[in-house]
């Protein structure tokens, strides 16, 4: 090895050592996300509930299973026609 090699190595090492370690805290259980969005009864059999707010035009699904899908930006009449389809999915 040459001395330009090592001299790479030491400076690199160097500036390894320099940069502080990403620290990541590991909860022991995963944080609840709390909505303030009421929500609606669906009558279908993968989606158990709908509910929008008009104010930040937020439109959240849940379904069956516990999953929380929520869509951002969504106008008012692609809600009310969502909860009106026939066929939610």
């Amino acid at each position: 090895m040459s001395w330009t090699q090592s001299g790479i190595q030491i400076a690199l090492m160097a500036a390894l050592m320099s940069v502080s370690p990403l620290r990541l805290s590991i909860a022991a259980e995963p944080a609840i996300i709390r909505s303030h969005i009421r929500h609606e009864p669906l009558a279908s059999t993968a989606l158990a509930t709908a509910g929008y707010s008009k104010k930040l035009h937020i439109m959240e699904i849940e379904f069956c299973n516990g999953a929380v899908y929520r869509y951002l930006d969504v106008p008012p009449a692609v809600y009310r026609d969502f909860v009106s389809a026939e066929s939610k999915a």
